[in-house]
């Protein structure tokens, strides 16, 4: 007797949103850099007539490169026909992030940037099982920054239509952003489309330049 063998649960080559995102020296100076995140899902299922989530992954690491399809979970787990399943993703959620979690997935976290550049990306997803002879596509995240990237912007406003001003060089130094915030609460959004809100921020007690 043929025994169909079992399809394992694969994650694919993650899209990262770029318009904020902030410089990050764990994926690069590029946001298409990111070669690692970290996974928890759940399944549901049934207990006596009662609707329940079964943890799969929790903050198990998925490692890569971009370009392939299908990137390596250091853990494995196989579709169920049928069922319902939910996955969240975070990117840079190590040990400065304290995750709350509500049916085995992160709804929130309190993050703490040790550097001001460290950010912090999140990303959900669902599907189903499929059922035979159908197969299941790997699970693609698309991942949303949660910091902003500050930017400084100089003029010269002096001289104002004087053709020589192209001859002067100026040098800008020392500038200061002080007392940041670094540490806050933030809630994830619970659809894909949603913003995360942060909460509970605390500041810095030194500069950063």
């Amino acid at each position: 007797m043929d025994v169909a063998e079992k399809e394992a649960i694969a994650f694919g080559n993650p899209f990262v949103e770029n318009s904020t995102r902030a410089v990050d020296p764990s994926y690069g100076s590029d946001a298409v850099a990111l070669q690692k995140f970290n996974v928890w899902g759940t399944v549901q299922g049934s207990n006596n007539g009662t609707v329940t989530q079964v943890s799969i992954f929790k903050n198990d690491e998925v490692t890569g490169n971009v370009g392939p399809n299908i990137w390596n979970c250091n853990k494995t787990q196989y579709w169920i026909a049928g069922a319902p399943y939910k996955f969240a993703a975070v990117v840079n959620g190590g040990e400065d992030a304290k995750f709350t979690l509500t049916n085995h997935i992160p709804t929130a976290v309190n993050f703490t940037s040790t550097d001001g550049q460290t950010d912090l990306m999140y990303a959900s997803a669902t599907a189903t099982g499929a059922v035979a002879p159908a197969t299941n596509s790997a699970v693609n995240f698309s991942f949303k920054h949660m910091l902003a990237k500050a930017v400084f912007t100089v003029t010269n406003n002096t001289n104002k239509g004087n053709s020589n001003n192209s001859n002067y060089y100026y040098k800008v130094s020392n500038v200061k952003i002080l007392n940041p915030m670094t540490t806050g609460l933030c809630t994830f959004p619970t659809t894909t489309d949603g913003t995360p809100v942060w909460s509970t921020l605390s500041q810095a007690t030194d500069s950063y330049f």
